[in-house]
């Protein structure tokens, strides 16, 4: 398994059907982008390196987590969990053909916010 699926993997055993008070708790506040259907958080390394982290929400529930590495500000791969399917992780690396045209936190945040509404 690689340290991608790894991190992912972590956070689902940790944060899978957790409360949103836990994750509070845990994690502290999300930011500014999130609702109440989805919270991201953000986690920086290295300066250049940048992870965000969605938790998706159903009736208080975290039900869906999903991570999207940054390598200086631009959007390099999906790391998502199937729950009961096989792959049940997959990293969806992103081609050089989106790379190219660029890609910011805000455009992927409010296109998640407005499939969450």
């Amino acid at each position: 398994m690689d340290k991608q699926i790894q991190k992912l993997a972590l956070l689902v055993k940790m944060y899978l059907n957790e409360s949103k008070e836990q994750l509070l708790e845990d994690l502290g506040s999300p930011n500014k982008y999130s609702n109440k259907h989805i919270w991201f958080y953000t986690n920086y390394r290295f300066l250049i390196f940048q992870d965000e982290i969605a938790f998706i929400f159903e009736r208080d529930r975290v039900v869906d987590i999903v991570i999207t590495e940054y390598v200086l500000w631009r959007k390099v791969s999906n790391i998502f969990f199937y729950e009961g399917q096989i792959p049940e992780y997959k990293v969806n690396r992103l081609s050089k053909k989106i790379r190219k045209y660029g890609n910011s936190t805000t455009r992927l945040q409010t296109n998640l916010y407005r499939y969450s509404e």
